[in-house]
């Protein structure tokens, strides 16, 4: 809390964060009662930053308090999990028409999600890619690995969020 005994920024946030999780688990529940086989599927399009890489809530940059979001499926043949691997809202559809059995369409981006989401064998072997920019700034992560693009700048930074997750040791030089 702050000096006004108001809550900080983070912990609204924080706040927010568990009144979404509980009504998307009401939401989940009530589906599963009346459709009983139904598939949920809940995403984002952006996560917060307070600060930590000099921006502030969305859109300033792409490191991974601000790229980083929420993907629940909740559906038949879905191995509850929690999945590290990276993907990108692009790889829903692509994951949605195969897993109904309809053909690929040539030209559709993205990836089929369906073998990580079932455990398949081999799928820890799939560290995803995904691709995200701001005005400033471009992302583009493939596992534990992130270059972090300042274009105006014209400088690239890599880092390793299994030995940095806070994304601040970079590894380009």
């Amino acid at each position: 809390f702050g000096a006004a005994g108001e809550a900080s920024d983070i912990d609204a946030y924080d706040s927010e964060i568990a009144a979404a999780d509980e009504g998307i688990g009401t939401i989940v529940r009530q589906v599963q009662s009346q459709r009983p086989g139904a598939v949920v599927i809940v995403t984002a399009d952006h996560g917060e930053e307070f600060g930590e890489h000099g921006g502030r809530y969305h859109g300033t940059t792409v490191y991974e308090e601000q790229a980083r979001v929420p993907l629940v499926v909740v559906g038949p043949g879905v191995a509850p999990q929690r999945v590290h691997a990276v993907a990108q809202t692009i790889d829903l559809l692509p994951t949605v028409i195969s897993a109904l059995g309809i053909p690929r369409p040539a030209r559709l981006r993205g990836r089929d999600l369906g073998p990580i989401l079932a455990k398949k064998p081999g799928f820890e072997a799939d560290p995803g890619l995904a691709f995200a920019e701001t005005d400033e700034y471009t992302l583009l992560a493939k596992g534990d690995l992130r270059l972090v693009c300042a274009r105006r700048a014209n400088a690239c930074n890599l880092y390793d969020r299994a030995s940095d997750p806070s994304e601040h040791r970079s590894l380009s030089a």
